[in-house]
């Protein structure tokens, strides 16, 4: 990612409480980022993230060092399925005043899977990112899943 994709997609998870792991530590670790720096060295933007304590204290590493924690979109209505108890499609988001107009999209796997998040509804966004769901799409290797707890990979 670029220094601006990665100021972006950091960014937009700091009020949700994100965990992920630094990948300069020992494998195990674990923080939740609390913060976002912008730095120059010798002329090249950087950005880092901050970590609060964990086993390890308190740290702070270039961004490429950090591994978040996410969903794949992949487990997205399953997952809200059971959150609320119910099929998830359209008119369940519409209720639940996620999406304000009922033909926006033709289904939810509709929007997840042929429109970029920033086509999504506001709500949308907001909902899958506090329940920490890959909206940015970090590529395979970039984050570990969740729902699995095992990093990604390319393979």
């Amino acid at each position: 990612m670029t220094t601006e994709e990665q100021l972006k997609t950091y960014a937009a998870y700091l009020p949700y409480e994100l965990d992920g792991t630094f990948t300069d530590l020992p494998k195990g670790n674990s923080f939740r980022l609390t913060g976002i720096e912008r730095d120059w060295n010798d002329g090249i933007e950087e950005i880092k993230l901050i970590g609060v304590p964990g086993p390890y204290g308190g740290h702070t590493a270039d961004a490429d060092l950090f591994k978040p924690i996410l969903y794949d979109l992949s487990h997205f209505e399953k997952y809200f399925a059971k959150l609320f108890d119910t099929d998830i499609d359209v008119r369940t988001f519409l209720n639940e005043g996620f999406i304000t107009e009922e033909n926006q999209f033709e289904s939810i796997s509709d929007m997840i899977n042929n429109y970029k998040v920033e086509w999504w509804p506001y709500g949308v966004i907001q909902l899958a990112l506090r329940h920490h769901f890959n909206v940015f799409r970090i590529p395979a290797g970039g984050f570990i899943d969740k729902a699995t707890l095992k990093t990604e990979s390319n393979d």
